[in-house]
């Protein structure tokens, strides 16, 4: 049987924290939307280094371009797909 366990809402409210505490409880693979938008943001060269990329000029650079393009939120849709498939 899969498991899985979604967990969204606005940044910095604590989704990541909640959601490797229930991994850890239950036995699960963390996954998060986040670190996986990190990884296109460096496919497309993007400066992705540290915890607190995001809050950077370039990070903000990449959001804006995220907004304006819906391709990036449908690419991570799909990675997060795939890895739930595996397993």
């Amino acid at each position: 049987m899969l498991k899985s366990i979604i967990i969204s809402g606005p940044p910095a409210i604590g989704k990541t924290t909640v959601a490797k505490g229930l991994a850890e409880e239950f036995d699960l693979v963390h996954l998060s939307g986040g670190d996986i938008l990190k990884e296109l943001a460096k496919d497309k060269g993007f400066d992705t280094k540290g915890n607190d990329w995001w809050d950077t000029q370039e990070g903000m650079n990449f959001l804006i371009e995220r907004q304006e393009n819906s391709e990036f939120d449908k690419n991570v849709d799909d990675k997060l797909k795939k890895l739930f498939s595996k397993g």
